[in-house]
């Protein structure tokens, strides 16, 4: 048995240069790849948050009111009718890009 052992740890067969070459070779372009998906992963991961941040901004915008001074909120007055007793709500229209939002509004003389 301790032949055999002695054999094998002395024997000359082994890895040519052209074999650690080409391992070295294909290890190299698996750790290029992997780390080419990974950037191309933080660059999408970073686009998604910017354009998800800039629909945030238009909905805070859309939903408080028109911050900007060139344009004003449009209001809508409903009357209904219906009852006997009329009935009238004031509604405001914010336009913020692709966003719209309606918010009734109280009036003061309701209290």
């Amino acid at each position: 048995m301790r032949a055999k052992i002695r054999a094998v740890l002395k024997g000359s067969r082994g890895e040519t240069l052209m074999e650690g070459v080409a391992s070295i070779l294909v290890f190299t372009i698996l750790i290029a790849s992997v780390t080419l998906t990974i950037m191309v992963s933080l660059r999408m991961t970073a686009l998604s948050n910017e354009a998800a941040r800039t629909m945030q901004e238009d909905v805070r915008t859309a939903l408080e009111g028109s911050d900007d001074d060139d344009g004003e909120d449009i209001v809508f007055t409903f009357t209904i009718t219906g009852g006997g007793v009329p009935v009238t709500v004031k509604v405001t229209v914010t336009d913020a890009g692709a966003f719209r939002a309606f918010a009734p509004q109280k009036d003061d003389d309701d209290d």
